[in-house]
């Protein structure tokens, strides 16, 4: 990239210039147009977040009822197989 300097460049409508003075007040302006057209009201639209918290609360609720039997019949398969192993292994050392 070339440095602006002092001359610059000449933008070609009338006597605009783009340089080293004049670069940091267009960048500041063509932000703020940016900005401006951001905080359009068709841009954001503004929507009712607690509405929607609570349809997810009772998605996720109706889940864990559904999955808590499964859960509660994994626990007892994992315990049945761990006093099995500690069974097996008694036999084992007393042989």
């Amino acid at each position: 990239m070339i440095p602006l300097g002092q001359e610059g460049v000449h933008l070609g409508i009338g006597e605009l210039r783009w340089n080293m003075y004049t670069s940091a007040g267009w960048l500041a302006a063509s932000l703020t147009l940016v900005s401006i057209i951001l905080f359009l009201p068709c841009i954001f639209q503004e929507f009712n977040m607690a509405e929607k918290e609570t349809k997810w609360n009772k998605i996720m609720n109706l889940r864990t009822e559904e999955t808590q039997g499964i859960q509660c019949h994994l626990v007892v398969i994992s315990d049945s197989n761990i006093k099995f192993l500690q069974a097996s292994t008694r036999m084992l050392v007393l042989m």
